[in-house]
């Protein structure tokens, strides 16, 4: 079993899974707000900047009823792959407390609802247990079949060892307590976007190395084994929906070597462009910008069908088959690196300066390209500033040639000075 912990906002394509991806949002989100066990930012404070993350953590949190329990399994396994636990009659009661304990919080019972209401698990309580339980502690092979070395849990939680490589480790406790018995070393951290609850860091554990790691800070346990049990029942292997505070997260083990500048960039431009809030730029959110840029710029005949035919047939094919975040950004990397894509971009930018040069006359004015900025509820204090640096005469007028650089600047460039076409930089979470 590998569990896809944290991944970006699917496509279209997922409508049929029988969630919509509205749905996993929604839902995510008030797992997040109903988490009211989860650390404050003064029950748990951290720094980055050394070999040791944590400068504080209040026992109180971790002797909590759902902490306790699952505290109690982390010292259950054995972390290097190949190597099979002995029987142990105490691991299996700690689990049962582990799961009673949790299935006791309004969390958890959150994402049971949810599971049954779309079919993945029954409503009796002794079998949404069961389900738990082969779910997340039912042991299986990672050596080949060698030995019956692994189980969700461990994966996931506690981490496993192979090669002097760390997979899976995805639990701040676990984090906490391997640190404050002197097997871990922290590297730094990868990249942080203020205020978010994600952490991603480099770091070793008992002699082995993580590139990227990271976990939920300060989440419960049982946010994270409702968040993760719904992503492997509703997205099992296609990746999941997160948002926690408004944001998607993304899957940085997939996305280390692009740069995170753009990797901001590229964000913006789905979430502004994302109406419907299935978290992709789709097919449909190119009908409807058309749809409210002839609304607003009062658009009729010729120029309503020219708005209207831009935006839905000159999409790249990414734009219909992306399933997730992570894969729309891992495509239009693909597409930004393709040495056919640059005249393409161009000829793209030319086609939608034409559709924003509402009256034909070659230019873009303000009132002009208000019509877009508005068509797109972009922040009115950005506007000046935004057609400011596009215009980069001065004169008070976007050209083709200005506002084709202006784009293929925002696609390309990994430059922090090319920021400017889709309002303020959003951030994102990764781990």
């Amino acid at each position: 079993m590998q569990l896809l912990i944290v991944a970006g906002v699917l496509a279209l394509a997922t409508v049929a899974y029988g969630q919509s991806n509205v749905e996993l949002h929604a839902l995510t989100e008030s797992l997040w707000s109903s988490d009211v066990n989860r650390a404050s930012n003064n029950d748990v404070q951290f720094s980055t900047g050394g070999s040791t993350l944590y400068t504080y953590v209040n026992p109180s949190v971790l002797s909590r009823p759902t902490f306790a329990a699952f505290r109690a399994l982390l010292d259950n396994y054995i972390p290097e792959i190949g190597i099979e636990e002995p029987p142990c009659a105490q691991c299996r009661q700690e689990e049962d407390a582990f799961i009673n304990a949790i299935l006791d919080t309004d969390v958890m019972q959150q994402a049971w609802d949810f599971l049954v209401t779309h079919g993945f698990a029954s409503s009796d309580r002794n079998s949404f247990v069961q389900q738990l339980k082969d779910t997340w502690f039912l042991k299986y092979s990672r050596s080949q079949g060698r030995a019956m070395d692994s189980s969700g849990f461990e994966h996931v939680f506690v981490g496993e060892i192979r090669n002097g490589g760390i997979t899976g480790f995805h639990s701040w406790v676990q984090y906490y307590q391997e640190e404050q018995a002197g097997e871990t070393e922290l590297f730094g951290e990868i990249e942080r976007c203020n205020p978010h609850p994600i952490l991603t860091v480099s770091h070793s554990w008992l002699g082995a190395f993580k590139e990227i790691g990271g976990w939920y800070m300060r989440a419960s346990p049982e946010f994270e084994i409702a968040v993760f049990t719904v992503c492997f029942n509703a997205r099992r292997n296609v990746g999941c929906n997160i948002m926690l505070d408004g944001y998607p997260s993304i899957d940085m083990g997939k996305l280390k070597d692009i740069p995170i500048f753009w990797l901001k960039k590229t964000v913006t431009k789905v979430m502004v462009n994302d109406f419907n809030k299935n978290g992709v730029w789709d097919a449909e959110d190119c009908k409807t910008a058309a749809e409210k840029i002839i609304k607003i710029g009062n658009l009729t005949g010729a120029k309503a069908e020219e708005v209207l035919t831009f935006y839905c047939e000159n999409m790249p094919s990414y734009f219909q088959t992306a399933t997730n975040i992570t894969q729309w950004i891992i495509d239009d990397n693909n597409y930004r690196n393709d040495p056919n894509s640059p005249p393409t971009v161009d000829e793209w930018g030319e086609k939608w300066f034409g559709v924003l040069d509402l009256d034909g006359d070659g230019i873009i004015d303000m009132a002009e390209y208000k019509v877009f900025w508005d068509a797109y509820g972009l922040d009115p204090d950005y506007l000046k500033p935004q057609f400011d640096f596009i215009d980069t005469d001065g004169n008070g007028k976007i050209s083709c040639q200005e506002f084709v650089k202006a784009s293929s600047d925002y696609f390309y460039d990994t430059d922090e000075n090319a920021n400017m076409f889709w309002g303020p930089i959003k951030d994102f979470k990764m781990i």
